[in-house]
């Protein structure tokens, strides 16, 4: 078992030797414990039970979105992101792959809201792929709530391809 969150620390062991007639001088060592920054971890919780994590080899899930319907929720509302060294992050990246209908396929997020928490949102794409790239110093909680925000939309008046995009 380990804690939560590591703590540097100093931990000093004393040895002697003993032959069964005389006793070594007595030796110090001291270990210093010095903590890594671990990377933040994003999951999926699944049906929404908050003891019951997504297993780790599945890091993609599927959202569904019907042909000339409205925008859907790009996120899970059952997403976490988390950070044993820290409880801020200072960015984050979401890449959509494998779009099949270019400019027609788009997201959108709520800019009053990641202006109101200090986060600066860029949208970037080329044919198959938006990136979105969240910065500024803020609570993971914050950044979660601003990933909420981000919808999907298919705006191809013509049926669009269909297919899986990550």
């Amino acid at each position: 078992s380990h804690p939560a969150m590591f703590v540097a620390s100093t931990k000093t062991l004393t040895f002697t030797v003993h032959d069964g007639q005389n006793v070594s001088n007595e030796v110090e060592v001291t270990i210093n414990f010095l903590p890594v920054n671990d990377r933040p971890i994003v999951q999926f919780r699944e049906d929404g039970d908050p003891d019951v994590f997504a297993p780790e080899a599945n890091r993609t899930f599927r959202v569904p979105y019907i042909e000339e319907g409205s925008s859907v929720q790009l996120l899970p509302d059952t997403t976490t992101f988390a950070d044993v060294d820290s409880s801020n992050a200072s960015s984050a990246q979401l890449v959509v792959k494998g779009l099949k209908n270019g400019a027609a396929e788009e997201l959108m997020f709520n800019d009053t809201l990641a202006s109101l928490l200090g986060i600066t949102v860029n949208l970037s794409r080329n044919d198959t792929h938006i990136i979105v790239t969240f910065l500024g110093k803020a609570p993971f909680t914050d950044y979660l709530h601003l990933s909420f925000t981000i919808d999907y939309i298919n705006r191809q008046v013509v049926e669009p391809l269909e297919g899986i995009r990550l």
